[in-house]
């Protein structure tokens, strides 16, 4: 039995007695899939965090040029 190595795929060849052979190659996509995802995702925080400084900029910005006019 080949098993991509989930939990319960690993559960179910220990208790099944059969001779089972976990696949590397599940593990390791599952592994670059999960580093890529993490990545996408701080780039994304990141990208948010840049637009709120700039916006709250222009807003400071804003409020001074109307403080200055009155």
């Amino acid at each position: 039995m080949v098993i991509d190595g989930a939990s319960v795929m690993v559960k179910l060849g220990k208790i099944s007695g059969l001779i089972h052979q976990l696949c590397h190659s599940h593990g390791l996509h599952r592994a670059v899939v999960a580093v890529k995802y993490k990545e996408n995702i701080n780039n994304i925080i990141h990208s948010i965090s840049d637009n709120e400084n700039i916006i709250n900029s222009d807003l400071i910005s804003d409020e001074s040029e109307s403080n200055s006019e009155i």
